[in-house]
Parts: C-alpha cells; sequence; structure tokens
C-alpha cells in the first residue's frame, strides 16, 4: 500500500445517509438461492465531492485509513465508491444500516460478511477504469469480474502465457478483430472462477479451460491440477457495456442459476 500524499479530514458526516432502496427503512429485497444479482456503477456518476458526502461515513476506521493512504484523487474516489456500493447493496437484501456491515479477510485475501451478523449473504467485488460491479448469492459462494477491453496490451503474449492450450488455439483461430472481445471474455470468466474459490492465484489460471462458443451455458474443464467436478459449476458472462466484459462464477445449487444485473445511474444515499 502506498504511502499517504497528505492527510485529508473524515469523510462525511455522520447521521446523514438515508437508506438506500430496500435497504433496512424498506421493502427488503427477496434473493432466492438460484439467483445471483450483480450492481454496477460508473464512479465519474459522481463528483468525488458528492462522493465524500454520500458515503464517506460508511467506511469503517479501517477503511478510513487505507483511504486515507491512497496516492491520488481518482484512487480514493474508485476506493470509496467500491465500499459504498458493498455496504448498500448488501443493505438491499438484510435489515442491516450500510455502515453496520463488519467484514473478514479469508486466508488468500477474500472478502466476506462478518460472522458476527450470522448472514446468509455471500458477496464479490470487481472494479476497472469506468465500472465497479458488486455481486450478491445468498448461501453460496460467488465470484465476479469486471474488466476494461480498453487496456493496451499484448493479448496474444498474456494468452500465451496464462491460458489453456486449448483456449489460446481458439483465440487465433478467430480473425484479429475479433480477439480483444474473446481474451477479456476468457479473462473475467478466469477470474470469476478463482474469486469464487477463494484462492487467489493459487490455482494456475492455465489449470482450466472454458468453451464459450455456440448458444448452450458455459462450460468449463479442468486438466489434472484441479480434482473438483466441472459440472459442479455454473457461469454467467456479458459484455455490461461497449467495452466492460463481466462474468460471474458460483458453485451449482440448481441447474436454473439466475443472474440478474442492475446497472445504477448513480450511487445516492436517497436513491
Amino acid at each position: 500500500m502506498t504511502s499517504p500524499d497528505h492527510a485529508l479530514p473524515p469523510v462525511g458526516p455522520p447521521g446523514t445517509d438515508a437508506a438506500a432502496p430496500g435497504g433496512p427503512t424498506g421493502d427488503l429485497r427477496p434473493l432466492p438461492t438460484q439467483r445471483v444479482e450483480v450492481w454496477t456503477l460508473r464512479p465519474e456518476d459522481l463528483t468525488q465531492e458528492e462522493a465524500r458526502r454520500e458515503h464517506g461515513h460508511l467506511m469503517s476506521e479501517a477503511e478510513q485509513a487505507r483511504y486515507q493512504r491512497f496516492h491520488g484523487d481518482r484512487l480514493r474516489h474508485d476506493f470509496l465508491m467500491a465500499r459504498a456500493l458493498v455496504r448498500r447493496t448488501l443493505s438491499r437484501y438484510a435489515d442491516v444500516q450500510p455502515e453496520e456491515w463488519r467484514f473478514e479477510i479469508g486466508s488468500h485475501g477474500k472478502p466476506s460478511v462478518a460472522a458476527t451478523h450470522r448472514s446468509p449473504l455471500r458477496f464479490n467485488l470487481s472494479h476497472t477504469r469506468g465500472l465497479i460491479a458488486c455481486a450478491v448469492r445468498a448461501e453460496e459462494e460467488v465470484g465476479l469480474d469486471v474488466e476494461t477491453r480498453a487496456r493496451r496490451n499484448d493479448i496474444t503474449r498474456i494468452a500465451d502465457r496464462f491460458f489453456s492450450a486449448e483456449e489460446v488455439r481458439a483465440l487465433r483461430a478467430l480473425p484479429a478483430g475479433e480477439h480483444p472481445a474473446r481474451f477479456f471474455t476468457y479473462w473475467a470468466l478466469k477470474e470469476a472462477y478463482i474469486k469464487a474459490r477463494g484462492l487467489g492465484l493459487a490455482i494456475p489460471l492455465g489449470a482450466f479451460t472454458f468453451h464459450v462458443e455456440g448458444p448452450g451455458p458455459i462450460g468449463i474443464r479442468f486438466d489434472e491440477r484441479i480434482t473438483r467436478d466441472p459440472g459442479g459449476w455454473r457461469f454467467h458472462h456479458r459484455w455490461a457495456t461497449d467495452v466492460h466484459s463481466l462474468a460471474v462464477a458460483t458453485p451449482r445449487a440448481t441447474d436454473a442459476l439466475e443472474v440478474h444485473v442492475h446497472p445504477l445511474e448513480r450511487l445516492l444515499g436517497r436513491d
């Protein structure tokens, strides 16, 4: 973590937050176990001043300390918007005020709702330039990733290094103009899977292969380094915007997995 470039005052006065829709003072949203709900926002939809006023007070002391240590206004802004999205999203499904949520960090860095809440909610957060997203599911783990294809990378070189041989062949078989879309589809799915497992890069990205061709469900195949049943997983991919690839991975609890994506135009305490 970088050191602070200058000290900032505490952000957001307490007591100014109004409940998000479906939050503690309204009707809670139902969340059946076969459904994953994803909420997305564009961080630039709020100015830094608006974000600090509306959401700054939601952060815990530890989050406030992390916020202070970021170099640069954009990094601080994105961090605050991400923390606000997680807290307000969870409060759509539970009778808990956004600022009251507490979190635990797993041994490989995956955050979860603290056991003291005794909540069935599982969540995962992802952000890239221009988009932040939070996925929620009841009872079962969920992994989420968003990527922007606006990034300038040597995608074939990265694919050769990290993808399975079968994925590399499928990528290279496409016309060159289709390489970025396929690359960021694979990359988002791979990140979503390892995030759902909660093991980080302890799982080699080349140890599993995605099959995304055709109209059927997205398939996955494991090599000998992964002993789990590939049929025990469900995946979802879409382009959340023209340039943002979004993928969800979750253990199979039912064949009828539903993924609902909700773009937020603005994330305000009163919205």
